[in-house]
């Protein structure tokens, strides 16, 4: 809240926004009353707390005990999505994967379909425009990578399409980076680097998704 009040200070009109690590949960067996609780419980202490109390500007459990802080209520302009993987809930015991779940190198699921959930669910709680600020994928494979990408915009169309005021899409990353205790093996650039070298190439999902932004669109 300081920041977004010393924002505004400086630069009335900028929209001020936090980019917020979404956590999607799926019931393990959906038709479990103890999956179902589950998920709802994990996807409110992760996500939920946090834009109801900005919604409401009260801290919220975990995080408070319901006081009214001030300055919290309306401290967003707009919210920045990342969003990268789902995973389980069986009962209240969180699992990365199941058996024939086809995942990335950082060993997570592939599941498109939790992003626009994850737009409907952050749009439902905050009343607020979106930008998806990270989006990408572990991997050496480019057909997955470009597959992957794809897969993910076309949820957001229909996200889109069905009333969520999204306003931008992030890929990440432009490059290939350093992640956390990962070191250089993850790579999840658009363009190549070679930390020998130094020297940059773009890959084939580097072009590819050069040509949706020169097209304004994925082909149908």
């Amino acid at each position: 809240t300081v920041s977004y009040e010393e924002i505004k200070k400086v630069h009335p009109d900028s929209p001020v926004g936090v980019a917020f690590a979404y956590m999607h949960f799926r019931p393990w067996n959906p038709r479990s009353v103890l999956d179902r609780l589950g998920t709802r419980l994990a996807d409110y202490l992760a996500n939920g707390c946090f834009f109801r109390g900005v919604r409401t500007g009260r801290a919220l459990p975990p995080i408070g005990f319901g006081e009214r802080l001030s300055g919290l209520k309306g401290s967003m302009d707009f919210v920045g999505l990342n969003y990268y993987s789902s995973s389980y809930q069986k009962g209240f015991r969180n699992l990365e994967s199941r058996q024939g779940d086809l995942v990335t190198d950082m060993g997570w699921v592939r599941y498109p379909e939790g992003l626009r959930d994850c737009l409907h669910t952050v749009a439902d709680e905050s009343g607020l425009p979106i930008i998806v600020t990270e989006n990408g994928v572990a991997t050496t494979d480019e057909a997955f990578r470009i597959e992957h990408l794809e897969l993910h915009l076309r949820e957001i169309i229909l996200a889109i399409d069905e009333g969520v005021d999204v306003r931008g899409y992030m890929h990440w990353s432009l490059t290939d980076n350093f992640e956390w205790d990962k070191g250089y093996r993850m790579r999840f650039g658009l363009v190549e680097v070679d930390f020998r070298t130094q020297e940059r190439r773009i890959k084939e999902s580097g072009r590819w998704f050069a040509e949706v932004i020169r097209r304004n669109g994925l082909e149908n």
